[in-house]
């Protein structure tokens, strides 16, 4: 879980301290007990080094201790609440009360900054993304408008031809936030449920949102906010028919970038 993420941080930096320090003592106790010439000078540098960097990692684990905000999970939260570590906390229980993995292991004892790491998790009001070293903490409840991205690979020979991703525009209509799947059928359901979930939210890289995106970002929240109105007046049956219509214009409408393809918009 997050908090749990702070303490192996804290735990591998003291480790690293430890680790860097020891040899460097050894390395000077036995520069200083050796008999005969003069101690080589690539011992008191490498010994130099290993005292620096572990004056370095004992600088962080310091840092950690007393501003957890300051970790890199701690600024992602810390631009959603001033009290991060609370919020990772009220997160956690969530978690582990329903939280669901959409894709991917959450590792339970590595550092999820390790670029193999995976996963996306939904709980009742978060949704967390970790790929490739990075993180995102979005609230479903805030968003204003999702579509799918589909990203040409620039290496086609390597991996995968093309990128799949759930692109969230938050409510103030300018920030944005790419939740990445390695499969299209995974993306349209990640952004399929999330479409269950609100509604309301403008869905499909369509010309009438991407204008709005371009001339006027903020509109995309009022008009999130007048389509909310909208659905609350209709039927049962009619909701369950506009949600089936939002769901298709995710699977028509991606957004494209690649120079050879056109951008999907009606």
């Amino acid at each position: 879980m997050l908090r749990r993420q702070l303490l192996l941080d804290r735990i591998r930096t003291a480790a690293f301290a430890v680790c860097l320090a020891v040899p460097a003592g050894l390395l000077l106790f036995a520069a200083y007990r050796s008999p005969g010439g003069p101690t080589p000078f690539a011992v008191y540098l490498i010994s130099a080094m290993l005292v620096v960097f572990s004056i370095a990692q004992t600088v962080r684990c310091a840092v950690l201790l007393t501003r957890p905000e300051s970790q890199w999970i701690g600024k992602c939260l810390r631009q959603i609440d001033e009290r991060p570590w609370d919020l990772a906390q009220t997160i956690d229980d969530q978690w582990r009360a329903d939280g669901v993995v959409v894709e991917g292991v959450v590792p339970g004892f590595h550092s999820w900054m390790r670029p193999d790491t995976w996963f996306t998790v939904l709980t009742a009001d978060w949704l967390i993304h970790v790929s490739l070293g990075r993180i995102v903490i979005l609230m479903p409840d805030k968003i204003c408008w999702i579509y799918r991205k589909i990203t040409a690979s620039k290496f086609t020979l390597v991996g995968p031809r093309y990128r799949h991703a759930v692109s969230c525009r938050m409510a103030d209509g300018k920030t944005e936030f790419d939740v990445s799947a390695k499969t299209e059928p995974i993306a349209l359901w990640l952004a399929a449920d999330l479409v269950n979930r609100r509604p309301n939210v403008l869905t499909g890289y369509q010309g009438d949102w991407v204008e709005l995106g371009i001339t006027n970002p903020p509109m995309l929240a009022w008009r999130a906010e007048q389509r909310r109105w909208e659905f609350e007046a209709l039927s049962r049956a009619e909701q369950a028919l506009w949600v089936d219509d939002a769901v298709d214009d995710l699977d028509e409408f991606p957004r494209r970038v690649d120079p050879n393809l056109p951008e999907t918009m009606k």
